[in-house]
């Protein structure tokens, strides 16, 4: 596997300076590549851009690596927590309502097993996906919807102006050149079609206290949106922010200590007390949880 130095993704200055240093590793495990990958403080640098302020990793695998490493992702884990998927994607369900009717058509791009494809065609919107991983893809099939194989790069020409809507849920991190991505998001959507994206929030409030520590800093986020920089990199690509959104994720129990035990360490048990006491006391499976310092966007094609 090949790394490579990056610029700013988002203004292209070499200027920058390292805010979190990692280390290069000699072999990469595909599943870090995984959904359910719990490689936390598995990266490179992070480093912060002098001249516009964004934060993003390098190096960085190249382009081609990272569409290879994908496409061979096997993630069986996913399938063990549909119920947690669904109770997720259905805010997602509410939020596309708003904005889309029953006579749309949308494409996801990061659709993976499809649950998404699945759920929002039982409300009657048409949907397609994009999804690299072969595992995946072929589970997604089975939700009857088309979802391609291929990077946005190689359709874009034909799906020109097809779709009212693109999402991407926890997508947009991950890539090496979102100027490049997002452009190609324009040009397949109508006139005044809607982008939704859910994204972390390096300038949140956990991002900040957590520094180094901060879990969605993985190997395969490359670059990490504040609210000021995403707002920035939509402008330049055609959009238009309408409605921006702290994001509340519904987590099982297991989850939950998996998280607060990477965070905290030997001191993570003063912390789940509570939850624990809540999980026994209610008797529920999930809990929505709002300071995981994630965000949900929504734009227009200017």
């Amino acid at each position: 596997m090949m790394f490579l130095e990056k610029k700013c993704p988002l203004c292209g200055s070499d200027n920058s300076k390292i805010i979190h240093s990692g280390y290069r590793p000699e072999k990469i495990d595909i599943k870090s590549m995984n959904c359910t990958s719990t490689d936390f403080g598995l990266f490179t640098n992070i480093k912060k851009c002098r001249e516009c302020g964004m934060i993003f990793q390098s190096p960085v695998l190249t382009e081609e690596s990272l569409i290879e490493l994908y496409k061979n992702v096997e993630d069986q884990i996913y399938l063990e927590k549909n119920e947690e998927r669904k109770l997720n994607f259905s805010q997602y369900v509410k939020l596309i309502k708003q904005y889309l009717s029953k006579s749309s058509h949308l494409l996801e791009i990061g659709s993976y097993t499809g649950v998404f494809l699945e759920m929002l065609n039982r409300e009657g919107i048409g949907t397609d996906g994009l999804e690299l991983s072969d595992w995946a893809r072929q589970i997604a099939k089975e939700t009857g919807a088309e979802v391609y194989g291929q990077p946005l790069s190689q359709l874009y020409e034909e799906l020109k102006n097809k779709y009212d809507g693109v999402c991407l849920w926890d997508v947009i991190e991950h890539y090496i050149d979102p100027l490049k991505e997002l452009s190609y998001m324009n040009k397949v959507l109508k006139e005044n079609g809607y982008l939704f994206i859910s994204t972390l929030d390096i300038s949140s409030f956990t991002a900040k206290i957590l520094g180094k520590k901060y879990p969605f800093l993985m190997l395969m986020h490359t670059v990490y949106f504040s609210k000021k920089t995403l707002k920035k990199i939509l402008n330049k690509t055609g959009f238009k922010i309408i409605k921006i959104k702290k994001h509340n994720r519904m987590v099982s129990e297991k989850y939950l200590y998996n998280r607060i035990n990477t965070f905290l360490g030997r001191f993570s048990f003063i912390v789940k007390m509570p939850f624990f006491l809540y999980f026994r006391i209610f008797g529920k499976k999930f809990i929505s949880i709002g300071f995981m310092g994630l965000m949900d966007v929504v734009a227009v094609k200017k």
